[in-house]
C-alpha cells in the first residue's frame, strides 16, 4: 500500500494544512525531496517520494505559476519540466510586481493543482496535503521575500487560477508535449499581453 503523507502528520499540523491549504511554518520539510519531517509530534517517517513524480501534476503546477504571472504583467522567459528531479519544473520571470501579485504568482502552482485535483474529483483531505507539501518549495520562496505570505494571499491565488483555468490548462497541456515554453508561447496560449 502506498504511503500517504496525511498519516504521518500530528492532528494540529493535518487540521492547519486543511484549514488553510498552506504548509504550517513549524512543520520544516529538512533535506531534499523525499526527505523527512522534522516536528516532534509527526511521524517522523520520509516523506513519500511518488508525491513528485507525476508528469501532469507538474505541468498543471508550473502552468498556475506562468500564467498567474504573465496576468500579473510579468515578463516571464519560460517554463520547463525536469523530469526525475528535484524540483520538478520552473518558471523563470521578471518585472516588478506588487506584493499582491508575487505571492498570486508564486502560490499559483499550488492553487493550480489543487483546482485541477478537484476537477478530477480526486481532491480528499489526503490529495490536499499531498499537493500542499509538493509547494513547499514555493512556500519557502514566498517567505524569503514576503514575511507576511499567509491565508488570505492562498485565497486570492485559488480565486484567480479558477478566473483564468482555461488558460492555465491550456499551457500545462502544451507543456505537458513539449516539455519547455517561451514566455511568448505562454501569453499566446494563455491569450494574455498579446493582440488579439
Amino acid at each position: 500500500m502506498t504511503a500517504r503523507l496525511i498519516d504521518l502528520l500530528c492532528g494540529r499540523h493535518r487540521s492547519f494544512i486543511l484549514d488553510t491549504r498552506l504548509w504550517p511554518a513549524d512543520c520544516p520539510i529538512n533535506g531534499t525531496f523525499g526527505a523527512y519531517l522534522d516536528c516532534r509530534d509527526c511521524d517522523n517517517a520520509r516523506i513519500p517520494g511518488h508525491l513528485f513524480d507525476d508528469a501532469e501534476k507538474a505541468a498543471v503546477h508550473e502552468a498556475g505559476h506562468a500564467v498567474m504571472y504573465v496576468a500579473a504583467g510579468a515578463d516571464v522567459e519560460y517554463a520547463v519540466l525536469n523530469p526525475g528531479q528535484r524540483d520538478s519544473g520552473q518558471v523563470r520571470f521578471s518585472g516588478s510586481l506588487s506584493r499582491d501579485e508575487f505571492l498570486t504568482g508564486t502560490w499559483g502552482g499550488v492553487a493550480a493543482t489543487l483546482h485541477w485535483a478537484d476537477r478530477m474529483l480526486m481532491l480528499d483531505d489526503a490529495a490536499v496535503v499531498d499537493l500542499v507539501v509538493c509547494g513547499y518549495g514555493d512556500l519557502q520562496f514566498a517567505l524569503d521575500h514576503v514575511s507576511d505570505f499567509g491565508g488570505r494571499d492562498a485565497d486570492r491565488a485559488y480565486e484567480q487560477v479558477g478566473r483564468h483555468w482555461d488558460a492555465v490548462e491550456c499551457v500545462a497541456d502544451a507543456l505537458l508535449a513539449a516539455g519547455r515554453l517561451s514566455g511568448s508561447e505562454i501569453a499566446g496560449l494563455a491569450g494574455i499581453g498579446v493582440p488579439a
